[in-house]
């Protein structure tokens, strides 16, 4: 599995989040509140597995 790295910043005073790795084949945006926010490593890490 390759490395999953993680970033947030403020866009217009919203927090975004970032899973990142090298040479990326596909950007996935997706809008997320609070709940769903406590999940995004988890989801991006399965991501991650099933696209590799």
């Amino acid at each position: 599995m390759r490395k999953i790295e993680k970033d947030t910043f403020l866009l217009e005073r919203r927090k975004c989040f970032v899973y990142l790795q090298n040479n990326p084949e596909y950007i996935l945006i997706q809008p997320v509140d609070e709940n769903d926010a406590a999940m995004l490593e988890n989801q991006a890490e399965i991501i991650s597995s099933k696209t590799t």
